[in-house]
């Protein structure tokens, strides 16, 4: 599996997959079409069928102009509703750990994993299984979640999120409301690097290809090279960021 497109992050989220036959999947639409298809080289005609993690605008902001190019979605029945969208030959609901088919390329197997509102409630978002039948690799997408108890087998590429590097010296009493709220909510809906490396060291990375790193929170994006440096330290491996 090749992957032509990321860029992940509070302005916009999309990733796209191609197997080694050149079929493509994405995942999430929060970036502009025309942002999309020159990144992947003007590709995006040829994909066919999009994941949705979850409701958040930064996920799903351009999911009408994906449908309109004939692409197809897959989300939550609580995703779906949150959005609002109507049935549809290209809207296609899903449920938690139950395994469907893309065609005769992928098979993909969707998993809740925590997330909030911005009012705290609870947020349906799916983390995603991806087998590829062409190559005959699994990939392992999860974003905007605080941590990820499971372990998982096998698995040939792992897309994580890690959002922030905590200070544990903060004190959020003495931060101005604003501040305090964004930083709370960080903390329950958003997977630090702390946690991102544990979910790692749980995992068999033998046979690991690619380790991607997502959700970099722009307040500190100044230390990418530092949280990325601490990750392969720690597990070992090599990551992207």
């Amino acid at each position: 599996m090749q992957t032509l497109f990321t860029k992940t992050g509070s302005d916009g989220n999309c990733t796209v997959f191609q197997d080694h036959k050149g079929m493509m999947l994405a995942v999430d639409c929060g970036i502009p079409v025309k942002e999309v298809n020159r990144g992947m080289d003007y590709k995006l005609s040829s994909v066919k069928h999009c994941l949705i993690t979850h409701a958040h605008g930064d996920h799903t902001k351009y999911i009408n102009d994906f449908v309109q190019r004939g692409i197809h979605v897959y989300m939550s029945q609580e995703t779906k509703s949150a959005l609002s969208i109507c049935d549809g030959y290209y809207i296609h609901t899903v449920k938690d750990r139950e395994q469907f088919r893309i065609g005769d390329s992928f098979i993909v197997l969707p998993f809740n994993v925590p997330h909030c509102n911005s009012d705290g409630s609870p947020c349906t978002n799916y983390g995603f299984l991806i087998y590829s039948t062409a190559d005959h690799e699994k990939i392992f997408f999860a974003t905007d979640c605080q941590f990820i108890p499971q372990k998982f087998r096998k698995l040939d590429r792992i897309f994580i999120e890690c959002n922030y590097k905590a200070d544990e010296t903060t004190d959020l009493s003495d931060m101005e409301d604003m501040n305090m709220y964004v930083e709370k909510r960080r903390l329950i809906s958003h997977m630090s690097e702390k946690a991102c490396i544990e979910f790692l060291k749980k995992q068999d990375l033998s046979q690991t290809k690619e380790i991607r790193l997502l959700h970099l929170s722009s307040s500190q994006y100044y230390l990418k090279d530092t949280i990325k440096q601490e990750v392969e330290e720690s597990i070992g491996k090599a990551v992207k960021i």
